[in-house]
């Protein structure tokens, strides 16, 4: 899934972005709770979010606008909370 961005700006010399709120578990916080049963992610499942997250980073990659012009987004955060 693809968020979408509402708001970009900058208060007091901070920069900010305001994106859209998806409700449900992270990778991240499923990732703990297995950890804690000594469990791993089912292959078919991990395969399932890999391929989701190659195919999200492949449009907003090659996103073109109404006029037909590459928006030439590059998206560099896939990552998860290290906390």
């Amino acid at each position: 899934m693809i968020v979408e961005v509402l708001e970009l700006g900058q208060v007091g010399g901070a920069y900010y972005i305001v994106m859209e709120y998806v409700d449900g578990p992270n990778l991240h916080d499923i990732g703990v709770k297995l950890a804690e049963r000594q469990e791993h992610l089912p292959v078919p499942i991990a395969l399932r979010v890999a391929a989701d997250v190659a195919s999200a980073l492949h449009y907003a990659h090659t996103f073109v606008g109404a006029d037909g012009q590459p928006h030439r987004i590059v998206h560099r955060d896939v990552s998860t909370p290290t906390s």
